[in-house]
């Protein structure tokens, strides 16, 4: 009898290995290829570029669940580096000539810790995305990167962090025929607090000094041949209850504030940004939505469309 319930229990441990190691593994592998690059449209002699987009990876710290203990904590890390590795590894399978992080690459990215508590962080962002050097990476802030509004808890080095490891906090790439607009949204964000705060619309504020504003308003006076992709970690705003499409999930996303984040950009700041840009599509991290807007085109008799893709 007790043989017989050894064998059970041997046989149940078994069991739960083979289940994990199958939808760890042979699951998974199975769903990453069959990931493919959209290129059945294109001609067979024609080299398509690639791009891949990474949202929010957030590299946790012990900081991220304050609640648990050291044991849980750590053990918590690794698994979810571990993961973090697997899907970036099955994600380079792909070949992509350029990757873009869409924001939040480090969970406390904007929290008052010392140089070398960040630099451990950001080391971990590095060992967990290792890139061949010979693929460009760029950059967007999320709001756990600069973070947004004011919290005692937030570091006043946060966005000179950000500029030293990341890069720029706005900038434009141009790469496979296209210029991509990387957009600082959290720094729009907290800007157009203060321009609303006083009254004034776009065209007559003044805007900060190496803000996103002004940045926006530089690149829409230059000529631009290439169409223009919008990368925003802070969606743009939608009609409330607005359907996202085919691929979201459930829900809706509705507008709303919190502590160091907020849902969408405000109306006046979206029409800036369409109207100042004119992009072709608009990225964000996360979730699927798929929302067509049209954008009036004041040098132009027609009108243009734009897909938001989140």
């Amino acid at each position: 009898m007790k043989l017989g319930r050894n064998y059970l229990k041997n046989f149940l441990r078994l069991l739960w290995v083979l289940v994990i190691l199958w939808y760890e593994l042979v699951v998974f592998h199975r769903a990453s290829g069959a990931c493919s690059w959209p290129d059945s449209g294109f001609p067979e002699e024609s080299r398509p570029t690639h791009v891949l987009l990474v949202a929010d990876p957030q590299i946790i710290d012990q900081r991220s669940y304050p609640d648990r203990n050291f044991i849980v904590n750590w053990l918590t890390r690794f698994i979810v580096d571990l993961n973090l590795r697997k899907n970036w590894r099955a994600a380079l399978r792909s070949q992509p000539d350029a990757v873009f992080f869409l924001g939040d690459m480090m969970d406390g990215g904007r929290v008052d810790m010392s140089d070398s508590e960040y630099e451990a962080l950001y080391g971990r962002f590095l060992g967990i995305f290792k890139l061949d050097k010979k693929i460009p990476r760029y950059c967007i802030p999320g709001n756990h990167d600069t973070g947004l509004g004011v919290q005692h808890w937030f570091s006043p080095d946060a966005r000179g962090r950000y500029r030293k490891h990341f890069g720029p906090l706005n900038r434009e790439v141009a790469f496979g025929n296209h210029t991509f607009v990387l957009l600082d949204a959290p720094g729009l964000v907290e800007e157009d607090y203060r321009r609303h705060g006083s009254g004034k619309p776009y065209s007559e504020w003044v805007p900060a000094r190496g803000g996103s504003i002004e940045f926006v308003k530089s690149f829409a006076k230059e000529e631009h041949e290439q169409p223009v992709i919008l990368l925003s970690h802070i969606p743009l705003s939608r009609p409330e209850g607005s359907n996202c499409g085919p691929l979201r999930e459930r829900g809706t996303i509705r507008r709303g504030v919190g502590v160091g984040y907020q849902n969408t950009l405000g109306k006046d700041s979206s029409r800036f940004l369409l109207s100042s840009l004119s992009p072709i599509l608009v990225f964000r991290p996360v979730v699927m939505i798929m929302i067509i807007a049209t954008i009036p085109m004041h040098t132009l008799s027609q009108e243009a469309s734009c897909t938001f893709v989140r």
